[in-house]
């Protein structure tokens, strides 16, 4: 069985109903767990007595018990007895060949779910008895679940930083958030089940803005609130009020209030809900301002003599989308005309789904508080336009949305991806051709080394051999290179990208021991050649190498990865020259490849080892760039493979 979705995406197995199954007699037990286990939704499990079953409850748990009246030691009345005085609420069946009336009578009395008696038609009984296990299941999940519901209203009320009350259809209060309390100084004890919730505004009793909503008494909030109230922008059927209470603070305080119904399924008021907000900051900016109106103007003169010189398209929103203002140099060339664009939603202006992508970012960036930024099409005189939209919160409910055509810049955008795409095609091309005829050249330069006689003609062809295994190297480096910053950086594992580097290099029998558990580093993907190369490094030119390390050092500047050999170290003058393209004695493009790998995203790397002592590269990683987690562990790994089975390009010092 199913559960449906509630959002139309799709249907998600619902959870099997867990039934305990208690009877003395075992062929019982087999038989009902042959029929009631036909049903998928069900999960049988079973208990020879009540005492194995309080054992069986205590390990896990159930969603029905199913139970024998009479059984030994302990009947199936004693058991529910039992378990009700524990508290148990799970829900229980009576399932007996008592067919007494009193039995019945006492069982339901004792806190029993249902009660059905044995006999007749198995098939027809074992029906019926699996339709009262589904029953009393789902009362109890839904029962569950609207405590969850409860608590978990409870607990949203009690977290919200505003002040919030709630009242039922009687005008008690039944919820006096934590806000309340420390806004008001009063006790949530004090007010919970009274009707003075008035006592938190006013120095007698009246009616708050609640209180009339939950009568339904609308036309009386004029009375109480002239002036002062409108329906909510937000909420049908909900008020809002500003007022201000001269009582309060030092020298009285500004309150925005709202008020809504709350109602029941049926549509029947049951309550109502009153939120505030001190707002006395507010309306006192909004006063300076209206006692600055002189320099408020002057600064709107200006701002529209900029607005003027942008080429950019200035759109004020309130929080639906409903386009309250329009700055731009030429207002004819954006969508409508500017008297056509007023009090229009934005989603009615553009295609439906760009329409709605816009209409979304400004609640988004009205709720959120914070500026978002979002590319978006529009057709403009048969032409399909790109537009970025950037957008900034405003104070109350509007948000500033700036539109630029960036149709030119996407164009560009679009042909250099197209032509880099052409260019690696081209480079992929031609560099298989290359590396097909340097194969064939190489081919004929043994062929002739095997055929001549010559000792000087032999020399000659094997430094042409030896130049052309150094184009090879040459052409196969670029492979390499081309890919640095193509995709994406990732953050990347360092301890599981050392784990599989080094199973996969031969290190000559030298161990390799890292302690970066739970280091990870935003880097381009092809760090993984980094350390293979440094490694690479170590084996190859480090002379006496014992053990090659890794490690790491945290401080205010960020993340420090080491790796350091006992080798014979790098000469001091050499330091910086072993990063040169070129360098060594094979490829010479290892270590150069290790610095332009780690540059993309702003890693550097230096050799800080002492002669004598071993080689010593630090990688710095600046903050942002790593994230720590967990305790790191020392391990030593070695590998089994053998040189022929590398397959990195060669590196260097």
């Amino acid at each position: 069985m199913a559960q449906e979705p509630l959002d139309g995406g799709p249907a998600f197995p619902a959870p099997k109903i867990a039934v305990l199954y208690v009877d003395d007699e075992p062929a019982l037990l087999e038989l009902s767990t042959l029929f009631l286990g036909r049903n998928r939704d069900f999960a049988i499990d079973t208990a020879l007595s009540a005492k194995l079953a309080l054992e069986k409850l205590r390990l896990h748990p159930y969603d029905v018990i199913v139970a024998d009246y009479l059984m030994p030691e302990m009947d199936g009345i004693e058991f529910l007895k039992g378990l009700r005085t524990a508290g148990c609420t799970i829900p229980f069946i009576i399932f007996t060949g008592k067919g007494r009336e009193d039995v019945a009578i006492e069982a339901l009395n004792s806190g029993a779910d249902f009660y059905l008696q044995k006999g007749g038609d198995p098939r027809s009984q074992f029906a019926e008895l699996a339709n009262m296990i589904r029953q009393a299941a789902h009362k109890r999940r839904a029962e569950e679940a609207l405590r969850e519901s409860e608590q978990q209203l409870h607990a949203i009320l009690q977290g919200s930083p505003i002040p919030q009350i709630v009242i039922d259809h009687d005008h008690r209060v039944v919820h006096w958030n934590r806000a309340m309390e420390q806004y008001f100084g009063i006790p949530a004890q004090e007010m919970i089940g009274t009707t003075q919730q008035w006592r938190a505004f006013y120095t007698c009793e009246r009616p708050c803005l609640a209180d009339l909503i939950v009568d339904g008494r609308i036309d009386e909030i004029p009375r109480w609130y002239p002036g002062k109230f409108a329906s909510s922008r937000h909420i049908e059927g909900a008020f809002e009020v500003t007022d201000f209470f001269p009582k309060m603070g030092e020298h009285g305080k500004w309150f925005f209030f709202t008020a809504v119904a709350i109602h029941d399924r049926s549509g029947k008021t049951i309550g109502a809900l009153e939120t505030l907000e001190d707002i006395t900051e507010q309306v006192e900016a909004e006063t300076n301002l209206t006692e600055r109106a002189g320099e408020i103007e002057e600064a709107h003169a200006q701002l529209e003599a900029i607005f003027q010189a942008f080429p950019d398209v200035y759109l004020r929103f309130d929080c639906d989308g409903t386009i309250l203002d329009l700055r731009t140099r030429d207002p004819s060339s954006v969508f409508l005309a500017y008297d056509q664009l007023l009090t229009r939603k934005v989603r009615d202006l553009l295609a439906p789904g760009e329409g709605t992508l816009v209409e979304e970012t400004i609640r988004d960036v009205h709720l959120s508080g914070k500026m978002q930024i979002i590319e978006f099409t529009q057709e403009i005189e048969g032409s399909r336009r790109s537009f970025e939209g950037r957008f900034i919160p405003l104070l109350g409910s509007q948000v500033i949305g700036i539109f630029r055509d960036i149709t030119d810049r996407k164009v560009g955008e679009t042909a250099l991806r197209q032509a880099n795409t052409k260019l690696q095609l081209l480079s992929g091309i031609t560099r298989h051709d290359i590396l097909n005829a340097l194969t064939a050249l190489s081919a004929y330069q043994q062929l002739a080394m095997e055929a001549s006689a010559d000792p000087l003609m032999l020399t000659y062809l094997e430094k042409q051999h030896g130049i052309t295994r150094q184009i090879h190297t040459l052409v196969e480096f670029t492979r390499f290179y081309q890919k640095i910053g193509v995709t994406e950086p990732t953050w990347q594992d360092v301890q599981e990208i050392l784990t599989r580097v080094v199973r996969q290099l031969d290190t000559q029998g030298i161990p390799v021991v890292f302690d970066l558990q739970g280091i990870e580093v935003y880097a381009d993907p092809l760090l993984e050649r980094v350390f293979s190369n440094l490694i690479e490094n170590a084996v190859r030119h480090g002379g006496r190498v014992t053990c090659i390390r890794f490690g790491h050092d945290e401080n205010s500047s960020g993340l420090t990865v080491t790796c350091e050999d006992d080798g014979t170290g790098i000469d001091p003058g050499e330091k910086e020259n072993i990063f040169g393209k070129g360098y060594g004695k094979h490829s010479g493009l290892g270590l150069f490849l290790v610095r332009e790998i780690l540059s993309i995203t702003g890693l550097s790397i230096r050799e800080t080892g002492e002669q004598g002592n071993g080689a010593r590269f630090e990688i710095s990683i600046p903050r942002g760039n790593y994230r720590v987690s967990g305790t790191p562990g020392r391990t030593v790994h070695e590998t089994t493979l053998t040189v022929a089975d590398l397959h990195a390009p060669p590196s260097e010092q």
